[in-house]
């Protein structure tokens, strides 16, 4: 009797402990990680076509590449290549904007797709300002960021013709 009490009882610590361990793993693999930085990209390639229904409407497509600087809390991927692949539907420079964004660091990477909005309006002197509001999602990483899910949104601005800042924040988690 005394033996299938043991046994029983070991059985138990077994199950517990197995339900516990695997508790854990799922857990840390669940972290999330708040991060934030700040991007400056120059256009590499362009290509727009004037369509000619109405004044000003194009459809642009262009590759933008930079550097990010991390600002968050958690360090991310300060220092790495950035690549933008955009396309746009816009009149007088504003609409949708989509595409994606691959962050290079080393053997890790992150890639996002972008939804957003360009907004072009004249200052008081006659110039544009054109400003950029974005959400991202993680869709892919490499490297360390095997699995990595979340994402997060990015606000910018052209400070030239070819050439914005995007400041972003988010959160990704690595799904095992």
């Amino acid at each position: 009797m005394k033996t299938k009490k043991t046994g029983t009882t070991i059985k138990h610590l077994i199950t517990f402990a197995l339900i516990f361990l695997l508790g854990i793993a799922t857990s840390v693999a669940q972290e999330k990680f708040k991060i934030a930085g700040k991007q400056t990209l120059a256009f590499t390639k362009q290509e727009r076509i004037m369509i000619g229904d109405i004044d000003g409407h194009v459809l642009s497509l262009a590759e933008a590449q930079g550097v990010n600087q991390s600002t968050g809390a958690s360090e991310f991927m300060d220092g790495a290549q950035v690549i933008n692949v955009v396309s746009s539907d816009l009149v007088n420079f504003s609409g949708p904007v989509e595409g994606y964004s691959i962050v290079n660091k080393g053997n890790d990477s992150f890639y996002a797709k972008i939804e957003g909005k360009l907004t072009t309006t004249v200052s008081s002197d006659g110039s544009p300002l054109t400003t950029i509001e974005a959400t991202m999602t993680w869709i892919k990483g490499t490297g360390k960021y095997e699995g990595v899910k979340g994402g997060g949104t990015a606000k910018g601005r052209y400070i030239a013709p070819n050439i914005y800042i995007m400041e972003w924040e988010g959160e990704y988690w690595i799904e095992k």
